[in-house]
């Protein structure tokens, strides 16, 4: 690898360590023109609606609540309720047998949540402190736990999806978590690198990573006494950003009540630099957390993934799975680290 230069473009192919992913990072491609609206327009949030159902008041609107966390005052500040349109549910109909033995069919068994944020309508987690942030982050832990312990279920995933752009269907502040009765494909693919290299290495892949990073730091965008954040090696998008703790812990439901508040400054710090560059700011934000009856998972260490929606998918992403990121994650980082919070 060609030593980084604010001067040059970037382009090559890259594969990230952790999944095998590849990515091609081909830096000249922003400069191409663009017949069509520009990316602003498209990840423009929509307007307030008159009747959001996870705006305090409107309870009714959502199925029953699961949990809540309230303020002194009896006040609810953070809500769970079952998602309205599930993707998997705990009493899913039994699937039929299908008469072409190619076509395999399973029962959707799993959880499917909505974590409400905030009972303000707001947008983002920039728009809460530090300690709301926080305070939903210890949801997570809390539902993470209940989903992982249902007998059926194998694997669990806590997502955000904000803006349009990133495949939000409601404005209101929310995450969802899903419990699988499988580890899907690209957490499969993590722990068998990460148990491989475990084997091979004698060590953590996350944590070798993280040290390499730390040592180099071409794309460090921010840290803190527990967590480190930077731009991804083979990052999908620009600017995508990985937050790694310092500790190994292959289960978020691991973290500390300190390394809770401590995670929720980086978060912030990071979507507040992001907001700087890309306006509106759409994207996804992903958990990456060991499935806990595993036996490979203590070769695993979680991690939140932050995926800025800058660009969409197009032919060569769906016909090779290869992405293409128009800006190097060494130029990302160093735009990043420009910015004061």
């Amino acid at each position: 690898m060609r030593p980084f230069t604010d001067s040059e473009p970037v382009f090559e192919l890259r594969t990230d360590p952790t999944s095998g992913r590849k990515v091609l990072i081909a830096e000249g491609r922003a400069a191409r023109p663009n017949d069509f609206v520009s990316a602003t327009s498209i990840l423009a949030p929509s307007h307030q609606p008159a009747d959001c159902p996870f705006c305090r008041g409107n309870e009714s609107q959502t199925p029953h609540e699961l949990a809540c966390a309230r303020d002194s005052h009896g006040n609810w500040q953070v809500r769970v309720v079952p998602n309205k349109y599930p993707v998997v549910g705990p009493d899913a109909p039994e699937v039929g047998v299908c008469e072409n033995p190619l076509a395999i069919a399973e029962t959707p068994l799993g959880v499917h949540e909505v974590i409400i944020e905030s009972p303000l309508h707001v947008r983002d987690w920039l728009d809460l402190s530090v300690e709301q942030v926080a305070e939903v982050l210890g949801m997570f832990v809390g539902r993470l736990e209940f989903a992982l312990e249902q007998p059926r279920i194998e694997s669990a995933l806590i997502f955000k999806n904000v803006g349009q752009g990133a495949g939000a269907s409601l404005e209101h502040v929310h995450s969802q978590l899903v419990g699988l009765p499988f580890v899907p494909t690209l957490l499969e693919a993590e722990l068998a690198i990460a148990s491989r290299h475990r084997a091979m290495q004698g060590s953590c892949l996350f944590c070798d990573l993280l040290r390499e990073e730390l040592r180099h730091r071409q794309r460090l965008v921010c840290e803190n006494e527990d967590f480190v954040a930077f731009c991804a090696f083979a990052g999908r998008q620009p600017y995508e950003t990985w937050v790694l703790p310092r500790r190994h812990s292959p289960l978020f439901t691991g973290v500390s009540r300190q390394e809770i508040g401590s995670l929720a400054s980086v978060l912030q710090q990071v979507l507040h630099r992001l907001s700087e560059i890309v306006s509106p700011l759409a994207y996804n934000l992903v958990l990456h957390t060991a499935p806990p009856r595993d036996e490979r998972s203590e070769a695993f260490h979680w991690h939140w993934e932050l995926i800025p929606r800058t660009a969409s998918l197009a032919g060569l992403e769906w016909g090779t799975g290869v992405f293409i990121n128009s800006v190097s994650p060494e130029r990302a980082a160093n735009i990043l680290q420009g910015i004061k919070t």
